[in-house]
């Protein structure tokens, strides 16, 4: 086969009759089938391997939405990593050790830091109203109400943090599904099967839209230690340190004009 530059644009095509036929490259050895490449009986393009017997997608593309999806064939996202039963499914990066371990499991862990453009470590709190306006409430003062819920902190009382707008980090998020969705013991941990898999609660129902709270009025982001701008005359803690006000820390334009804010450290 000869490959020259001659003709303008030059291509190889395998091609197939139908969706649901096979166009690919197996890779053998002492003529067994070990690795396949491309369109394995649909338009998705797909790595597989076997050692033996089975032949599991290691890589799919799919055509459709361009995902990309390693031990799964429904990527979920640009880019998905299922865990595959072993227990030990994870993004790595280093070179002689682990400097940086995403798990499938929910847990990370690097050798260095964690960054971000936020400033304060915030959680997430429902409002005891529901906030049924979708009022903006960033920068006010909060404190508990009841069973656990938040509402506007009022003169006199020691508030527990501030909505804020920018954290570094955010705690008590769903991750975009159901809270209820993975069983939990007492404490809250997940429950996992004997392959290290969570197990999900039979009220689950997958079919079921869900709305994260990121995008629901009846929650909100609760800044609770570091750097956060409050609304100027809003209740707030003794142990708190006002740093200065926004406009004077903040590049010029950044501040709206029609609200006072100052930046307070939260502790």
């Amino acid at each position: 086969m000869l490959f020259t530059h001659a003709g303008g644009d030059q291509q190889v095509k395998i091609n197939k009759s139908g969706d649901a036929q096979t166009a690919s490259l197996v890779f053998q050895s002492n003529w067994a089938g070990h690795a396949e490449m491309g369109l394995a009986g649909s338009t998705d393009f797909s790595i597989k391997v076997s050692g033996g017997g089975s032949w599991p997608e290691a890589l799919v593309v799919k055509s459709a939405t361009a995902r990309v999806g390693l031990g799964t064939s429904t990527p979920g996202a640009r880019l998905a990593l299922s865990h595959g039963g072993s227990g030990d499914d994870y993004l790595l990066a280093g070179e002689a050790s682990e400097l940086f371990r995403l798990g499938a499991d929910g847990n990370g862990s690097c050798a260095g830091s964690w960054s971000g453009g936020g400033a304060d470590f915030a959680e997430y709190f429902e409002w005891q109203d529901g906030n049924p306006g979708q009022q903006d409430r960033r920068g006010l003062s909060v404190v508990l109400g009841a069973k656990g819920r938040i509402r506007p902190a009022q003169a006199g009382e020691t508030p527990i943090g501030v909505v804020s707008a920018l954290p570094c980090l955010i705690g008590n998020d769903d991750c975009g599904a159901w809270q209820g969705r993975w069983q939990r013991d007492a404490f809250g941990a997940l429950l996992r099967d004997d392959a290290g898999l969570p197990l999900v609660a039979p009220e689950y129902d997958p079919d079921r839209p869900y709305q994260p709270r990121a995008t629901r009025a009846e929650w909100a982001v609760i800044g609770m230690m570091g750097r956060v701008l409050i609304r100027r005359g809003q209740p707030v803690d003794r142990r708190w340190i006002r740093l200065g006000a926004a406009e004077d820390l903040h590049p010029a334009g950044t501040a709206a004009p029609d609200l006072q804010l100052d930046i307070w450290l939260l502790r």
